[in-house]
């Protein structure tokens, strides 16, 4: 077996991402904010949340119909009938429309449709049983249950229930700031000068903060950084606020690639090279405790930085678990067995297969597709079509 120039001294994976997760500090109760809850979506909410209400708030009538009290007819009549009137008293009832509330004495209702009206007096046949086509009090929800759980992240339909449950406010964890620095003199974000073929169009940052975003994060993207190490300290020296720091582009060992210096002057690197593919030149260290992901420049190994570190890092951070789905591989996958192995994939989840996505393919080509990725572990020569995998969705 040829072995990869310079692999021995690698960090592995599993020794990389236990320094990683052991410099992270998940949020704790000085990290909670109060908001109204339109505000909360995609928040962690910090408490056990309590409905302040009952849903439904008192009985109503699910049909139009007549409400009446069940126990005043009895069981020898063939034929029921009953006057109607503005309120229950003995032998009457009274006309609903859907959603009234139930009138005083009543515990029933029956539908129009079910009944013959004559004058002032309805008739029907089939005796209606007690709460028939009623919503009781608190059916659906009781005032003081617990609705939603300490850590639950909060939904779209989320805030529509606490709504209802007469909750205006929420506690909830506050998003990580991390700002996002994508560097590199090739790179711009001005399609004037990519439209010219001067420079490249920037896009690891934009496919970094998208995913932080989505984690339940709040990125602050920067400009492109030159290759200029006077550029980078002003950039990030100056940062305030930011619970981590996360740069794409020069990792490697060409002469502009600045990242592991700038890390050593400024604070601490933990690990510069790790057995991972793509991606084995993702830096991680500390400036000033706060953690720093550079990511490699290329697109592939900088998406593998992104889902192997800094992923966990942020579900560490949120107290949240990495959720994965069962499948199976539709073709044979040959792997680096010197790395742990970051493999995009096209899960259908119809049959739960997942489509191996190589760099064969074309990176940006496989994004039309790609929907989760696999971790595969270091020592592994191939998967086989039909294997059973658990894979992570993005």
């Amino acid at each position: 077996m040829v072995v990869e120039s310079g692999i021995l001294n690698m960090t592995s994976y599993s020794k990389a991402l236990n320094l990683v997760l052991s410099r992270i500090k998940p949020f704790g109760n000085s990290d909670f904010e109060e908001v109204n809850v339109e505000a909360s979506l995609e928040k962690l909410i910090a408490e056990d949340v309590k409905s302040e209400l009952d849903i439904p708030p008192f009985d109503f009538s699910r049909v139009d119909g007549y409400a009446l009290n069940s126990e005043s007819i009895t069981v020898s009549e063939k034929r029921y009938s009953m006057k109607i009137l503005d309120k229950i008293s003995g032998n009457s009832c009274v006309w609903v429309n859907t959603g009234d509330r139930l009138p005083e004495g009543a515990d029933c209702v029956l539908k129009y449709e079910d009944v013959l009206k004559k004058d002032n007096t309805i008739f029907f046949t089939e005796k209606p049983e007690k709460w028939q086509n009623v919503s009781r009090k608190g059916e659906d929800i009781e005032k003081g249950e617990t609705v939603l759980k300490k850590g639950t992240k909060i939904t779209r339909t989320h805030i529509v229930l606490l709504r209802n449950c007469g909750i205006s406010t929420l506690k909830v964890l506050r998003k990580p700031k991390i700002a996002v620095i994508p560097t590199g003199d090739e790179l711009t974000g001005d399609f004037n000068k990519v439209r010219n073929e001067e420079k490249i169009p920037e896009s690891n940052g934009l496919m970094v903060s998208l995913f932080l975003e989505k984690w339940g994060c709040e990125p602050l993207v920067f400009d492109v950084v030159a290759d200029n190490m006077e550029h980078l300290e002003r950039t990030i020296g100056s940062l305030e606020g930011i619970d981590m720091v996360v740069t794409t582009g020069g990792t490697s060992a060409g002469k502009r690639d600045l990242m592991l210096d700038f890390i050593s002057n400024w604070g601490r690197v933990l690990f510069s090279k790790s057995k991972i593919y793509p991606g084995k030149s993702t830096i991680f260290g500390l400036i000033d405790k706060i953690p720093i992901f550079s990511l490699p420049g290329s697109p592939s190994a900088c998406f593998a930085g992104l889902c192997l570190y800094v992923k966990p890092a942020v579900l560490k951070m949120l107290v949240e678990e990495e959720k994965l789905m069962k499948g199976h591989i539709s073709e044979n996958i040959p792997l680096n067995s010197s790395f742990t192995c970051f493999v995009p994939v096209y899960f259908n989840t119809a049959n739960a297969e997942a489509k191996p996505l190589t760099n064969k393919t074309g990176f940006f080509r496989n994004l039309i597709y790609v929907n989760g990725y696999l971790v595969v572990n270091e020592g592994m020569i191939e998967l086989k079509k039909g294997d059973v995998v658990f894979l992570n969705l993005l």
